[in-house]
């Protein structure tokens, strides 16, 4: 598979590996070193990192990084590519209290999570992709409208349908769903089909 021009990639499906660094425990020594493109890691007993233990990604977050600034980055651009009709994903990895929660659903977690506000990387995505949706409409009623010489207005409507997807523990948990009733084995043919619906295009790893 020859990949877009978009992603500057020549063969396979674009992964780009987006890492944000947690701001850690004041006091605490930090065991890694960071750049625009590469994380190394601090080996206990070491002041240098090893070669063995630098990776090359494609950007880093600091700690000062605000969900805002990893949206426009990185979010942004796929949301405009997922319009033209690119499949795209985002996953979110990293250890226990790395700040994944955060980073998708906002400062204010679960409060926000069945409304409209809210800071967190699923939020700004979805505010987004409806402005442009929005805005494709209105620009392609005003290009009829003109071509037929008649007073613009909405040219079409959109459908949009989503799945919102929790897996842990080797369970796929339907946060649409109110209790257990959305629990199913990662393995259940409802969980594989909708996982089979993106293609990997960036990768947003927790430190």
């Amino acid at each position: 598979m020859v990949a877009p021009e978009w992603t500057r990639a020549s063969i396979g499906i674009p992964i780009d590996t987006v890492v944000r660094i947690h701001g850690g425990t004041p006091g605490v020594r930090q065991d890694i070193q960071t750049s625009r493109n590469r994380v190394s890691v601090v080996r206990p007993g070491s002041l240098q990192p090893k070669p063995e233990d630098e990776y090359d990604v494609t950007y880093v977050y600091g700690a000062e990084a605000s969900n805002e600034d990893i949206h426009a980055r990185s979010i942004s651009p796929l949301i405009r590519k997922c319009l033209e009709g690119y499949n795209v994903c985002v996953m979110l990895f990293g250890a226990t209290g790395a700040g994944k929660t955060t980073t998708l659903e906002g400062s204010r977690g679960r409060d926000t999570r069945g409304s409209p506000d809210g800071d967190g990387l699923v939020h700004l995505a979805i505010d987004e992709l409806f402005q442009l949706v929005h805005g494709k409409a209105v620009s392609v009623a005003e290009a009829v409208a003109k071509r037929r010489r008649m007073p613009a207005g909405m040219g079409f409507s959109f459908f949009l349908e989503s799945s919102f997807l929790e897996l842990h523990n080797e369970q796929c948990h339907d946060l649409y769903s109110k209790g257990t009733a959305g629990s199913l084995p990662v393995s259940s043919w409802w969980c594989v089909q909708r996982l089979k619906q993106s293609s990997f295009s960036t990768c947003c790893v927790q430190q």
